[in-house]
């Protein structure tokens, strides 16, 4: 048995990050290379033959050492020609992506030849050397680039000043695994987005596609296969013959990705870009501590003139709309303002959450309603019926609202007008305007319980009503999720003041039938579903049958049905507490944080936002503010059920 022990100076440890520079600690890598003397194996062999080094599995633990040593290399700028071999086995390529402040400087695939892939011993080191300095080599060039495009700020133009500022992205594959399917509409079944990798093989040559690197340019599965048939210079047409006898091969593999994330820190091993939260519920305090990071996002998200950015997109560092549409702004006022009145009058949060909720109501109303004396009924533009109805319901939820009071009577009676005899809520203000959708419609139903409760006046009362009694007669039971949370809650808010029906019998059905599509790990074994997804619900079978940001509205109701007399038994609310803290660690894995922003320019901007869903970055406005919902609620039932 031989044992090497190498240390590694602090300065040369990689200084990454808006230029800034720390010492960061020294390294012990320990490399044990068991080697067993052919003797003991065979007395006929040679004695003096060189002994076969013993293989290790790939595992995290070996990706370690190469990314210390790799590290280390990046740091310098440069290389060794030679260096310690790590043999593993099972290991197809190795993918290296060096980044400054998130931008991507150079990155470089080295692939073990296929018949070697799965033999006894394979030297991890020899192709993570091939994989940084291919990486390392396109720096220079690159920041040339970005020097000549941003003349303003100028990134060092030399490896060695330039090479301590960059952050390594260490991706190990393990070898590809053929996807067989009769066509490409079985492909989702086959492959998991942004945890697997996709290789494509065509004519001797192949194209890979790491999953770090899907995440980081937020790529779906038909872009990411577009891209690998550009790299190969195929047509588009090509997607259709994947898979056939004599079209293009496509295989999927599976990686061990590290980054480090921050100059002090270990490296940290993502699974699909983030850190694998625990599958247990969220308990009571972090469900607190996501609650307020939560509002502090739709908080920092907030622009001077109390108006909300749009959807964050942050592989571009973009919002798109640069504003967000007046329905997410009014949602995120109501999230806001409802989380400030759940909080202790002396909670630190309490005030900027008001003051935000109070900024943005004063700025929505007076964009849906103008500044004219018309009334709304009045007034030549269109209002629609999801604006009015989330503006409403943020400016009743918001305190110091009194001297809005017109533009709140204005609202009300806007939605009221906007409903038929029969119930039916029309989408604008407008004779010949569509009804409203089945989520928009609910919401006003919501909106009108609000207002009854507010001013008791039996027209907003008949208003909700009616609403709710339609959509629960016209309403197919498959499409009864896209009414949650808002009309279960408009039933909720009636039966509060004193007004409930036999409508609380079907929304606890549904609530029942909603909780049975709650990932489990029994359904994560069945349907192969990430782990990642524990606690998410599944509304429809899309494309790739995994929950979104859209398991905020469910849980939503869920968390408000828990505070509704007689909705939940005794005997049952512990087991609904745990769904709900099992809902909560699916909004918690979907939020980002530090590590999910090793790839994002301004990761302020990020922290703290909710994702579309695990494969797609986006945050849209309407996700943070539900999941601020969701939590919140959650919190009034705990304080409910503690008085």
């Amino acid at each position: 048995m031989s044992l090497s022990i190498l240390m590694y100076n602090n300065n040369l440890r990689p200084q990454y990050g808006r230029f800034r520079t720390g010492l960061l600690r020294g390294m012990l890598i320990l490399c044990i290379m068991v080697a067993t003397p052919a003797w003991a194996e065979d007395n006929d062999a040679d004695p003096d033959a060189p002994a076969e080094p013993t293989a290790l599995p790939l595992d995290e633990a070996l990706v370690r050492q190469a990314f210390a040593l790799a590290e280390n290399w990046v740091a310098r700028g440069r290389v060794p020609d030679r260096t310690l071999p790590i043999h593993t086995r099972d290991l197809g390529a190795v993918h290296v992506t060096l980044r400054l402040d998130g931008l991507t400087l150079g990155q470089s695939t080295a692939t073990v030849p296929e018949p070697q892939q799965r033999s006894a011993s394979i030297d991890l080191m020899q192709y993570t050397q091939r994989a940084v300095t291919g990486a390392l080599s396109q720096c220079v060039d690159n920041v040339k680039k970005l020097n000549a495009q941003m003349p303003r700020r100028q990134l060092p133009a030399e490896l060695p000043d330039l090479a301590p500022l960059l952050q390594l992205d260490l991706q190990c594959a393990r070898p590809p695994v053929v996807l067989r399917f009769e066509s490409p509409m079985e492909l989702p079944s086959r492959f998991r987005v942004d945890e697997h990798g996709l290789m494509l093989r065509h004519d001797q040559r192949s194209a890979w596609l790491f999953p770090g690197n899907a995440v980081a340019s937020n790529l779906n599965l038909q872009a990411q296969i577009d891209r690998l048939l550009g790299r190969l210079e195929l047509p588009a047409s090509e997607m259709q013959r994947i898979g056939q006898e004599e079209g293009p091969a496509l295989h999927r593999f599976q990686t061990i990705h590290l980054v480090r994330v921050r100059a002090n820190e270990e490296p940290v091993a993502l699974t699909r870009g983030q850190i694998l939260l625990s599958s247990a519920p969220l308990n009571t305090q972090q469900t607190h501590a996501f609650t307020a990071r939560w509002a502090q996002h739709l908080i920092e998200r907030q622009q001077p003139s109390g108006w909300f950015a749009g959807t964050y997109l942050p592989s571009s560092n973009s919002h798109e709309p640069a504003l967000s549409d007046p329905a997410s702004c009014g949602l995120a006022c109501f999230a806001l303002a409802r989380y400030a009145n759940s909080l202790k009058h002396e909670a630190p949060q309490r005030q900027a959450a008001q003051t935000a909720a109070m900024k943005g109501v004063t700025a929505l109303t007076a964009g849906l309603l103008g500044q004219t004396g018309l009334s709304a009924a009045e007034r030549p533009i269109r209002l629609h019926l999801a604006e009015c109805s989330t503006a409403l319901i943020a400016l009743l939820e918001t305190p110091g609202t009194a001297k809005l009071k017109s533009q709140r009577d204005r609202l009300a009676g806007a939605i009221v007008a906007m409903q038929k005899p029969n119930g039916i809520f029309r989408n604008a203000n407008a004779s010949d305007a569509r009804n409203a959708t089945i989520p928009t419609a609910s919401l006003a139903a919501y909106a009108m319980a609000r207002m009854y409760e507010q001013v008791r006046q039996p027209q907003f009362h008949d208003a909700a009503r009616r609403a709710i009694d339609v959509l629960l007669q016209e309403t197919p039971a498959t499409k009864m999720p896209s009414a949650y949370p808002w009309l279960a809650m408009a039933e909720f808010e009636l039966a509060r003041v004193g007004k409930p029906s036999t409508a609380l019998i079907t929304f606890r059905e549904g609530a029942l039938a909603i909780l049975k599509k709650q990932v489990d790990s029994e359904r994560i074994s069945d349907t192969g579903i990430g782990n990642d997804a524990m606690g998410g619900f599944i509304q429809q079978a899309g494309l790739l049958g995994e929950p979104t940001w859209l398991s905020a509205r469910p849980l939503t109701m869920i968390a408000a049905a828990l505070r509704v007399e007689s909705f939940v038994s005794e005997e049952e609310r512990t087991l609904w507490l745990v769904d709900a803290g099992r809902g909560m660690r699916y909004l918690a894995q979907l939020t980002m944080d530090k590590p999910t922003c090793y790839y994002v320019r301004d990761p302020g901007r990020a922290i703290g936002g909710v994702r579309t869903a695990m494969w797609d970055n986006r945050q849209p406005l309407a996700a943070t503010a539900m999941a601020l919902l969701a939590g919140t609620e959650l919190d009034l039932s705990l304080q409910a059920m503690k008085n």
